[in-house]
C-alpha cells in the first residue's frame, strides 16, 4: 500500500488465481476502497471464494472471469496482482502480459517470489506500467509473523529483514 499511494482506487482490480492468497489479495483491494474486483481463475474455485468475500465486503462487486477470456476484456483496471505460479501456465503468463486490460498509470504486483526473474513483471516494465515487487509482500509478512513469535527485544529493525532477502534472493539467482 505504501508503495502505490496513487493507486486510483475508483478503478477495478484484477486478481489472478483460484487460491485462498486470490481471496486475501482481493479482500485487500476491497479494504483499500476499491469496489469492484475482478477474480480470475478456474470459475468453479471461484464461486465459492466470490460468497465468502461478498458476505464480508459489504458494497463491493466480486466478479469471476474465466482465465482465457483475459484478452477480450474491455476493462481498464488499476491494478493487478498475480496469485499463480507462471512458470507452469504459459498460457496465462502470454494472455496477462499482453496488459491491454490496464490503465495507463497501473500497478501490476506478482505475489511469487521465485523465480527471481519474473516474466510478468519484466513485460509490465516494457509496457511501461508501474511494478510492485513481491519482496514487498514478503517483507510484511515475515514482519508480522516475527512479531508474534519473537519478544519484542529481539525484533529485527526494517533494514535488517530488508537485507536478510535481499541476501536470501541473491541465493537464489
Amino acid at each position: 500500500v505504501s508503495e502505490a499511494r496513487d493507486l486510483d482506487i475508483r478503478a477495478p482490480a484484477f486478481v489472478v488465481g483460484d487460491n485462498n492468497d486470490a481471496r486475501v489479495a482481493a479482500a485487500v483491494l476491497a479494504d483499500l476502497g476499491i469496489a469492484e474486483v475482478y477474480l480470475i481463475g478456474s470459475l468453479d474455485k471461484l464461486h465459492a471464494h466470490q460468497r465468502i468475500l461478498s458476505r464480508s465486503q459489504v458494497g463491493v462487486r466480486f466478479n469471476i472471469m474465466a482465465a482465457e477470456d483475459l484478452t477480450v476484456q474491455a476493462v481498464n483496471v488499476g491494478v493487478v496482482i498475480n496469485t499463480e505460479n507462471l512458470t507452469e501456465q504459459k498460457a496465462l503468463l502470454v494472455d496477462l502480459s499482453y496488459f491491454n486490460f490496464m490503465m495507463r498509470l497501473g500497478y501490476v504486483l506478482d505475489a511469487n517470489l521465485l523465480p527471481v526473474q519474473n516474466l510478468l513483471l519484466e513485460e509490465a516494465e516494457k509496457a511501461d506500467l508501474r511494478v510492485l515487487s513481491p519482496v514487498l509482500v514478503a517483507k510484511v509478512f515475515t514482519r508480522l509473523w516475527l512479531e508474534r513469535i519473537l519478544p519484542e527485544e529481539q525484533q529485527l529493525t526494517t533494514q535488517e529483514i530488508d537485507d536478510s532477502w535481499t541476501e536470501f534472493l541473491k541465493t537464489m539467482s
